[in-house]
């Protein structure tokens, strides 16, 4: 199986078990959408077949959609960062959507939607509250 495939396959569980989650208990998957990126989410969804209500607020669509939908889970966790546990105070673990590890930021840092790379991400998923349920989809944390 290529790179390719073997990353779409992994963010076709991690959508999968996401939903899951959220459809079990409702609330649980929390997630943060980037205010300056939303109309690039907007854009994202509606080329796979998703159209925003006239009047809905497009930060509240993103968050139904994503959390409602697998083509629109799967459509922008390839733009999403997943965040995990605390590892040392004020550091944070963080994987790409489709579960490669992607370093730890600072809490600060994660409010520029950025990694390291500076990838802009549309949003982010606070995977804290259900991480043993799903870090088996994920790259391990690398020793340090």
């Amino acid at each position: 199986m290529s790179k390719k495939e073997e990353d779409q396959r992994r963010v076709r569980l991690i959508g999968q078990r996401l939903l899951k989650l959220e459809s079990e208990n409702p609330g649980i998957v929390r997630m943060k959408a980037n205010p300056f990126n939303l109309n690039g989410a907007m854009h994202a969804l509606r080329s796979i077949g998703f159209k925003k209500p006239f009047m809905a607020s497009k930060t509240q669509y993103l968050y139904d959609t994503f959390l409602s939908y697998l083509p629109a889970t799967e459509g922008l966790l390839p733009v999403t960062l997943l965040t995990g546990n605390n590892f040392e105070p004020g550091k944070i673990n963080c994987w790409l959507g489709n579960g490669a590890y992607g370093g730890w930021q600072g809490i600060l840092q994660l409010g520029d939607f950025t990694t390291g790379n500076k990838m802009q991400f549309v949003s982010i998923v606070n995977c804290e509250p259900f991480l043993p349920e799903i870090i088996d989809l994920f790259d391990p944390v690398p020793a340090t």
